[in-house]
This record gives C-alpha cells, structure tokens and sequence, in this order.
C-alpha cells in the first residue's frame, strides 16, 4: 500500500515525528494518504479511513502485536528464559530507523545508510550525532 503526502505548509512541524502537547507523534506518508498516531499508545487515524480497515494475508502482515508491557515482557523473560515479544535484532533495527529519522529531521536533508555498516554514508555530520559522549559516571557501566 502506498500513502500520498500530504502538502505542508512551509511554516508546519516536520511531518513524520514531532512533540505535540500529547506527547510523541508519528506520521507516515505514501502515495494513498497519511497515517498518523497521537500520543505513545494514541488511537491511529488517516487520511482516509479505509485505510485503516485493510485486511492482510498474514504473510504480507508486518504489523506486531501490541502486548500490555514491554518492559513487563522483558523482565519476565530474563527471569522465565522465554523469548520476549519483540525480538532484540527487531527492536535494534526499528529503534536504528526512528533515530535515522530524527537525525535526519535535525540536519534539515537526507541521509544515505549502509545497514551493513550501520553507518551514514559520506556525510561526517550526521555520523557525529549517532552517539553522544558519557558522563563520567557511567564510563565503566
């Protein structure tokens, strides 16, 4: 499914994350129209409520399920030995993604990432803000 974008005005916050008085939001665009979320755990909406009512075969379906605590999940795992909901190289590459974009939204241009590397390609400035440097106390954590 593809999702059209949606114009922006010049002056309106950047369309795919953005602090609002709710809290987080995240908005993704495609050729078809715009979904959006309010808030961490917010009601989804669209552009166009169809959207929101497209049933997938189960292979094409890439959507998790959402359980009632994460760090529950995790916690209980450590103890149980289970696996947890998500699996880490899962949440490592979602969590990669969402700060790519907020790198990206920061810089004000697009990047290029080789997932390989795990890198940003021929741009210095935006490899500098993939990390920060520690306080002192944590140095040997």
């Amino acid at each position: 499914m593809g999702l059209a974008a949606a114009p922006q005005p010049a002056t309106a916050a950047p369309p795919c994350w953005h602090k609002a008085p709710s809290g987080p939001q995240s908005r993704f665009e495609g050729t078809k129209g715009s979904v959006v979320n309010k808030g961490w755990r917010g009601r989804l909406e669209a552009s166009d409520e169809k959207i929101l009512h497209i049933k997938y075969k189960p292979a094409e379906s890439r959507l998790w399920p959402l359980p009632p605590s994460e760090q529950r999940n995790f916690l209980d795992c450590v103890r149980s030995r289970k696996a947890t909901n998500y699996p880490a190289e899962d949440a490592h590459r979602l969590s990669t993604v969402l700060h790519m974009g907020n790198i990206s939204i920061e810089l004000g241009r697009k990047l290029k990432w080789d997932p390989k590397a795990e890198e940003f390609i021929g741009d210095e400035q935006a490899k500098k803000l993939r990390s920060r440097v520690s306080r002192e106390d944590w140095k040997n954590a």
